[in-house]
């Protein structure tokens, strides 16, 4: 059995419907046969292989970023020292010097520390002093690096009980301020 009005509805509706190539020469227009493909001449178009130059290009980007990224730390992290001695804050624009080291505590500091936005909210909100709430913050950032509980924390063969600056009562009591208060709500 043969098929021949298949080759004929493949061409139904299309835009070679109207074509005056006879079906043979069509097919051949449409799919060309491998052996009459022709490759284009290097000269018209020349070629170029280049290994590994979108990473060398990734990697310039990248090195540009982290500089920016540092460039703004420094600038914050200098900004916030000046501010804090009460000294006037300076122009964005101005350059930052590469000398000026950043620490992780200089960026916890200017991020949690208690002259930052959250710090001044989080001691309004328990009406606490600077002292109880760094006390606080160790408290917490211990729980959090060791992945503890407070029961955990506060446990008499815990290791870390001895490192806490906080007592378990005082700890606690924070923590149901801070619910009680709903803190969090007035966050979003």
């Amino acid at each position: 059995m043969r098929f021949d009005f298949i080759e004929e509805l493949m061409f139904e509706g299309s835009e070679f419907n109207e074509c005056t190539l006879s079906n043979e020469e069509l097919l051949e227009f449409v799919t060309p046969l491998q052996e009459k493909w022709n490759a284009l001449p290097p000269k018209d178009h020349p070629s170029q292989l280049k290994i590994d130059v979108t990473k060398d290009l990734q990697w310039k980007l990248a090195k540009k970023e982290i500089e920016h990224v540092r460039k703004r730390v420094r600038f914050l992290l200098r900004d916030d020292q000046r501010r804090r001695n009460g000294l006037p804050q300076e122009d964005q624009e101005q350059e930052v010097d590469d000398e000026d080291e950043i620490t992780a505590a200089a960026i916890v500091m200017y991020t949690l520390g208690p002259t930052s936005d959250a710090g001044k909210y989080l001691k309004d909100a328990l009406e606490i002093d600077d002292e109880t709430y760094l006390k606080f913050m160790t408290t917490l950032f211990l729980q959090a690096v060791y992945c503890v509980s407070t029961e955990e924390l506060f446990h008499n063969d815990s290791l870390l009980k001895d490192l806490v600056p906080m007592a378990k009562t005082e700890f606690n009591l924070l923590w149901k301020c801070l619910a009680e208060k709903k803190c969090y709500q007035r966050l979003k």
